[in-house]
């Protein structure tokens, strides 16, 4: 006789992939088939509001067939549902794409989506405002801890049913992923120095402005200039005011 947690394997092994594995004895098909459609509904419905512009790429029946190899391969750690976004990210980073069913940038438009879905589950935060400081320059910096600063090859926020781009840039489109004020998660695209200032001040919490300053150039000589600190002072004004850039909490 089989314990108890052999027959709870035969039970979810069946429910993965119920062709390859058959039903825990005393099951009829019929009855399992209702448990192995009611969770793989749930999971693609569950990717499908997480994903909507990636899955909106996709045919009917090829969408379906991606989440299956997910739903059948991949072992999800977290028990939790709303981890089920990040699991299917983690698996698609070791799936091969299929040149003609997959999109050439499935794993970065995926990630961006995820990062979207991601700030909008984190706790919030009291932050340390600068606007109104006296002199915010002499203040410690941080970026908030709901913010994303990434690079990606493809211009995912373009991306959509009728553009599709099939070949990456040789150079990175960089974007800025914060959630404001009344929970809403907004993007803007970047150029490559406030790209770096942002990476700068993620890197070092804590840094001061003329630190700051003095290492952009270290990284970006090419960005000196007799203004550059009130350049940077203006730039990093307009960060402060959507709450992007904090004072940091120091001890």
């Amino acid at each position: 006789m089989k314990d108890f947690q052999q027959i709870q394997r035969d039970f979810v092994a069946h429910i993965r992939h119920p062709a390859k594995h058959p039903a825990p004895d005393g099951v009829t098909a019929e009855r399992m088939a209702v448990y192995s459609d009611l969770l793989f509904n749930n999971v693609e419905g569950f990717l499908a509001s997480a994903y909507p512009v990636l899955k909106s790429l996709y045919q009917p029946e090829h969408w379906y067939q991606l989440i299956r190899r997910f739903f059948q391969e991949h072992r999800c750690a977290s028990p939790f549902f709303a981890d089920i976004s990040e699991h299917f990210l983690l698996f698609l980073q070791h799936y091969e794409p299929d040149a003609v069913k997959d999109p050439a940038f499935l794993l970065e438009l995926a990630h961006y989506e995820w990062l979207e879905l991601y700030l909008s589950l984190q706790p919030a935060e009291t932050p340390l405002s600068l606007q109104h400081e006296a002199n915010p320059w002499q203040q410690p910096l941080q970026l908030s801890a709901l913010t994303k600063v990434v690079g990606y090859y493809y211009p995912v926020d373009r991306i959509s049913a009728q553009f599709q781009p099939t070949e990456a840039s040789s150079e990175p489109y960089y974007y800025l992923l914060y959630r404001s004020e009344d929970d809403e998660v907004h993007f803007m695209r970047l150029n490559a120095a406030s790209a770096l200032l942002l990476q700068l001040l993620e890197q070092q919490p804590g840094i001061h402005f003329a630190e700051l300053q003095r290492s952009l150039l270290e990284q970006a000589p090419q960005l000196a200039s007799a203004d550059l600190a009130s350049a940077l002072q203006e730039l990093l004004s307009g960060f402060i005011a959507k709450g992007i850039v904090q004072r940091a909490r120091i001890g």
